[in-house]
């Protein structure tokens, strides 16, 4: 998995609002994860990611994404 952080903050996106009760905050969480998605900036930031990128298959869930 290429970003764990990644995933457990889209988990903390998508829990607080439903443990709060927010529906603002839930309706916000999709703005929020997609913030998230820095792939695109980390290709083209860092030498040798693409490398990296082809061995580590996944990016935030093993098994599906």
């Amino acid at each position: 998995m290429r970003h764990p952080k990644y995933s457990a903050a889209i988990l903390y996106f998508l829990g607080v609002p439903l443990q709060l009760g927010s529906r603002w905050g839930l309706a916000c969480a999709p703005l929020f994860i997609a913030a998230v998605g820095a792939e695109r900036m980390l290709r083209r930031a860092l030498k040798g990611y693409d490398d990296y990128a082809r061995r580590v298959k996944f990016r935030f869930t093993p098994g599906s994404w």
